[in-house]
Order: C-alpha cells, then sequence, then structure tokens
C-alpha cells in the first residue's frame, strides 16, 4: 500500500482555468484525476514505474482532487510531483507555480515554488521533517506517527 502525499498547487486563477481545461480528466472508473500524462508523456513504456518516477517524480497521476479558484489539491503515490510542476512553468511562462506538500506516515512536508526565468526553469524546494507545529498547522494528531515527528 503506497503512501499518500498531499499537494496543493497554486498559482494564478487564468492559468489554473487553462490547466484544469487541460490536465484535469476523468478516467475509465469516472474519477476525476489531475493527469500527469497530458503533461510529461510516459505512454506505453516498457518500463512505466521507472519512467513515471524519473518524468513525473512520483508513480500516480494526481486523485481525489478538489479544485478552488486559485488551486488543485490532490494526492499522490509516496511523493511530490516536483517534475511536473516544473514542467508547467515552462509551458507556462511568466507564471509562478508552488505546490505545497505534505507525507503523514513518512512525517515530511515542504514547499516547491518553479518559474520560468532567464530561459530555464528555476525551482526551489525546501522538504523538512514534520514537527509537532506542522501537525498542529495541518490540523492532525501526533498520535499517526510518533516516531517519526521531530
Amino acid at each position: 500500500m503506497s503512501n499518500h502525499c498531499c499537494n496543493t498547487l497554486v498559482t494564478s486563477p487564468p492559468i489554473l482555468s487553462i490547466i484544469i481545461g487541460r490536465y484535469v480528466t476523468k478516467n475509465e472508473n469516472d474519477e476525476t484525476i489531475f493527469d500527469f500524462e497530458r503533461i510529461v508523456p510516459i505512454g506505453n513504456a516498457a518500463n512505466w514505474y521507472k519512467q513515471r518516477l524519473k518524468k513525473w517524480g512520483t508513480t500516480s497521476i494526481g486523485y481525489d482532487l478538489n479544485i478552488s479558484e486559485d488551486r488543485i489539491e490532490f494526492f499522490t503515490a509516496w511523493v511530490p510531483p516536483i517534475p511536473i510542476i516544473k514542467k508547467l512553468a515552462e509551458l507556462f511562462k511568466g507564471n509562478i507555480f508552488r505546490l505545497e506538500y505534505y507525507e503523514l506516515n513518512m512525517a515530511f512536508r515542504g514547499v516547491a515554488i518553479a518559474k520560468y526565468q532567464r530561459k530555464k526553469v528555476m525551482l526551489e524546494d525546501h522538504c523538512w521533517k514534520m514537527t509537532e507545529q506542522d501537525l498542529n498547522d495541518l490540523g492532525v494528531s501526533k498520535s499517526l506517527n510518533p516516531e517519526k515527528i521531530e
């Protein structure tokens, strides 16, 4: 069973609307997904698992979406899709993409910011081991995984 990484992608409302129109779709079970295959195609790669890790940063598309005016909240397997926000910054030059993420079982949290600048994508990714304050900020109990919390 995979750990679920909770992700919140924030950008300007007009750009988010375009992203939703192009990359949010339904899967074969009629569930709404954030389809990374439409952003960074893997296709029918022989080793799709390794290709997804390499090109998406995670093995799954975004699932269990919650969409609002300026953000998409979604889950991925284990880790955040950092290469996906880098690609979005490349595709939508002049826009800033902020990805806030956390994974409760492994007790990490972070913020990644991608923007296209000086003819390349600049990425700042700050990830840290969760503290009790992080859990309080997220509104969750320390009892979830106390041995991994600082």
